[in-house]
């Protein structure tokens, strides 16, 4: 029972190996097909697509499309990484180094200020270079959208992206809109708009909603008019490098 369990862990972590190193490589999501012909576990590809299938259940992977490939997740990288890097406890002193960042964050509500702070925190705590980046959101995937009247024409819009990233927004509309039709254009929109990269939508949000029927006309119309707004979720991509010194 317990090599089994075992053989069955083993043949999930080559296909995860797989896909984020072909990730990594090509930035294009794999294909089941791919996968087969590169683990060479003897597996055939149906069985192949209901271990990716099981994977995606469980936020490892997605899928941008629903004719295309899967992706890895955040939390993937997460996994990929944890099995290549033995677990070491950290000493009380790192502790409370990396508490600090958090809590020095939290007053700067900056993300770039976080990644930039990470970089120190590394090298300090591994007495080596740290490099940390900012994430690129253009490319997370969007999952769903709702909105909220907070009072008279004023609404808020919070945007969810697969990768747990969430971003709210306030919005103001010249008139005031049933919640029955609030909770229909976000449907709709979620409906429209999720599997798509952040700057898929940016690139294309007009055309997929033009013509829609139901929800509120003047809120598409003021969301499509805001979109760049809406839709910016970039901290910049720089690249911080500290302990040069």
């Amino acid at each position: 029972m317990v090599k089994n369990i075992r053989k069955i862990r083993e043949r999930r972590d080559t296909i995860i190996d797989v896909i984020v190193s072909t990730f990594l490589e090509t930035g294009e999501p794999i294909s089941s097909g791919y996968v087969t012909d590169k683990c060479c576990l003897g597996l055939s590809p149906a069985t192949i697509r209901n271990i990716m299938k099981e994977l995606e259940e469980e936020g490892l992977l997605t899928q941008p499309h629903i004719s295309s490939g899967r992706i890895p997740t955040v939390k993937c990288y997460r996994y990929y990484v944890n099995r290549l890097m033995p677990h070491i406890d950290l000493t009380g002193k790192e502790f409370q180094t990396i508490k600090k960042l958090i809590e020095s964050v939290i007053r700067e509500n900056d993300a770039d200020v976080f990644v930039n702070h990470i970089a120190s925190v590394l090298s300090e705590v591994t007495d080596l270079i740290g490099v940390s980046m900012s994430p690129l959101f253009e490319c997370g995937t969007f999952d769903r959208l709702e909105i909220v009247n907070i009072g008279g024409s004023r609404y808020l819009l919070v945007i969810s992206l697969k990768d747990g990233l969430v971003k709210t927004i306030n919005l103001t509309v010249d008139k005031v809109i049933q919640r029955t039709k609030i909770e229909e254009t976000a449907r709709l929109l979620t409906n429209r708009l999720h599997g798509l990269t952040v700057s898929e939508i940016k690139r294309t949000i007009g055309k997929r909603i033009k013509g829609i029927s139901g929800g509120d006309r003047k809120l598409f119309d003021v969301i499509l008019n805001e979109r760049e707004l809406i839709f910016n979720f970039s901290v910049g991509n720089d690249i911080h490098v500290a302990g040069l010194s």
